[in-house]
């Protein structure tokens, strides 16, 4: 279902929903472009039942090969959540930027629904 979700397919989203029902109102995820770049998107269920279309909330793409190189291969940052700020959701995400030499540049991000 993750990975499914993670494709961005509409069905996987439902399943979601219907699985943790009104629990869900909003989820924030990473997501692999086509060029192999990785954003973060995020979706809200909307009143009556669906979500939202997806909406980018990284201003940039990461590249993958900015991210640390551990002996199981490139490491995303697994901290992502979303809270919320009144009736909005606010997304919390870790995004690397370019390493300048040998230094890894890593940074936490917030925006609102």
């Amino acid at each position: 279902m993750l990975e499914a979700f993670g494709r961005r397919e509409a069905s996987a989203v439902r399943l979601v929903y219907r699985e943790y029902g009104k629990l869900v109102y909003a989820v924030a995820y990473h997501v692999l472009g086509p060029g192999g770049g990785i954003d973060v998107e995020l979706v809200e269920s909307r009143p009556g039942g669906g979500w939202s279309a997806p909406r980018r909330l990284s201003a940039r793409t990461m590249r993958p090969e900015w991210l640390p190189n551990t002996t199981s291969g490139r490491m995303l940052a697994d901290y992502i959540s979303v809270h919320y700020a009144g009736p909005r959701p606010l997304a919390v995400w870790v995004l690397a930027s370019q390493p300048v030499g040998t230094s890894l540049r890593q940074a936490v991000y917030a925006s609102r629904g």
